[in-house]
């Protein structure tokens, strides 16, 4: 005659809905970490702009005003500076990070404008904006724009903020207790 055979099925771990209710913590955790992250680099990216402007007198400043925040896919994609609107907001954007000269000048040619008020600071050190308005006075740029590095400055100061502050959010959200399966115990 067969003996009797009992048999237990316990399930452990986290069952597979509750697992999927962590998992979109997680990714709504992660979107809000990047969307946050893009705001502060769009203000650091700003700040960085303004306080190296040269010509404060003659600063208009676009260049800081076209640097926005782009968000896409919900958070998936955050981006800092849209070039497209950059270009119609301050077209100099890429001369001003990563210096040089400006097409007129690689050329040689000479701009019509005046210096705040009138004429060329006597002290010649590059502190004035030149308007191309009336009076016009002849202007020959002979010397590049500094770099100033706005970007890259961003950069770093993006990679120090998510070492210090952001990673070690997104792993407090833990999936390691996670098992699938079942135990089955013989009695």
């Amino acid at each position: 005659m067969p003996k009797n055979i009992g048999l237990e099925i316990t399930r452990y771990g986290t069952p597979p809905l509750a697992f999927q209710k962590k998992i979109q913590v997680m990714f709504r955790t992660a979107e809000q970490a990047s969307i946050d992250l893009g705001n502060k680099s769009r203000d650091h990216m700003r700040t960085v702009i303004t306080t190296n402007i040269k010509r404060k007198a003659g600063s208009t400043g676009n260049l800081a005003k076209s640097i926005d925040t782009v968000v896409e896919a919900g958070g998936k994609v955050v981006g800092v500076g849209y070039i497209p609107e950059m270009d119609q907001i301050a077209p100099y954007w890429y001369l001003v990070n990563y210096g040089g000269m400006n097409a007129a000048a690689r050329q040689g040619r000479t701009l019509m404008g005046n210096f705040e008020g009138s004429t060329p600071s006597s002290k010649n050190d590059g502190t004035q904006s030149f308007f191309q308005t009336a009076p016009f006075y002849p202007m020959t740029p002979k010397k590049p724009v500094v770099a100033m590095n706005y970007i890259s400055k961003t950069a770093s100061w993006v990679s120090t903020i998510w070492r210090i502050h952001y990673s070690g959010r997104l792993n407090k959200v833990s999936i390691s207790k996670f098992a699938a399966g079942a135990a089955m115990t013989l009695g």
